[in-house]
């Protein structure tokens, strides 16, 4: 019932929760002009963990190598010691 309630709360205001994760990911940048030529300084740095989460919820999350192998008579093992266990109850 929380989690709804949340879920609601969030969604009544999402545009605005939207603009304000975008703005702590890119930052804020100031346009200084200085001898003639536009300079920007950043006033907050970009977020480099909120990029990624929007990146990721946009785009989705890049495919990750697992290492290990795998010890197939073992494993063939162990699903006979599970199928015995689950026969007795």
């Amino acid at each position: 019932m929380a989690r709804e309630h949340m879920v609601n709360y969030f969604l009544a205001d999402w545009e605005r929760i939207e603009a304000t994760m975008l703005a702590v990911a890119l930052g804020d940048i100031q346009v200084l002009e200085v001898k003639g030529k536009e300079i920007k300084v950043y006033n907050k740095p970009p977020d480099t963990k909120m990029l990624q989460i929007i990146s990721e919820t946009v785009i989705g999350r890049p495919k990750q190598e697992v290492a290990g192998s795998i010890d197939l008579p073992q494993l063939e093992g162990l699903t006979k010691d599970i199928r015995s266990i689950l026969e007795k109850k």
